[in-house]
This record gives structure tokens, C-alpha cells and sequence, in this order.
């Protein structure tokens, strides 16, 4: 049985991820552009889309612009969502809010 917890397994898939010949989307930070694919963004972020005419998601390369947040950071972030499936902190780069949750 193959489990991807295995630091092996998710290295390698963080890899693939971030070397997919889809360059389509890029995180352009202010040291730098990170570029994934516009497929795995848009999966786990489907509200992103809404604010996108169809025609440059299916097209055009997606920048968005994060100016307050360093390569490092974003990519760190990435990572984590790759790796770990926790999308929390990219998600908070990209300005979206979450609940806290109440332990009762």
C-alpha cells in the first residue's frame, strides 16, 4: 500500500506539480514570479474564477499580483497545499478569510 505521507511520495508530487510544462498561471510577488497551472489553482480556488471572463481562463496566462508577499512565502504556501492538502494559507495570501471554528 502506497501512502502519500511519506515524505518520498510528497516530494515527488510537489515536483510534478510545480514542473508541469502549464505554465498558465503565474503568482507574480515582489521578488519574483512563481508559475503553476491555472488547473490546479482553479480546482482548489474555484471562486477566483468568478472574477475572470471564461475566455482568458481558457486562453490567457493568469497573473495575479501579490506585491505584500515574497516567492518564498507564496511557494511555502503552495507547497503546503500540495503536500499537506491544507489550502488555508494560500488561500490567506490570496486574501480569502476563514471562520475560525469553535471548539465546544
Amino acid at each position: 500500500m502506497v501512502l502519500l505521507a511519506h515524505k518520498m511520495h510528497s516530494k515527488i508530487m510537489l515536483e510534478s506539480i510545480l514542473s508541469l510544462k502549464t505554465d498558465d498561471l503565474q503568482f507574480v510577488t515582489q521578488d519574483g514570479v512563481l508559475s503553476t497551472s491555472k488547473l490546479v489553482v482553479l480546482t482548489v480556488f474555484p471562486l477566483v474564477s468568478e472574477y475572470l471572463p471564461d475566455w482568458i481562463i481558457k486562453f490567457d496566462t493568469i497573473r495575479i499580483l501579490l506585491p505584500d508577499h515574497t516567492r518564498q512565502r507564496v511557494g511555502e504556501a503552495f507547497s503546503k497545499m500540495v503536500i499537506s492538502g491544507d489550502c488555508r494559507e494560500l488561500g490567506t495570501v490570496l486574501g480569502f478569510e476563514y471562520e475560525e471554528e469553535n471548539e465546544i
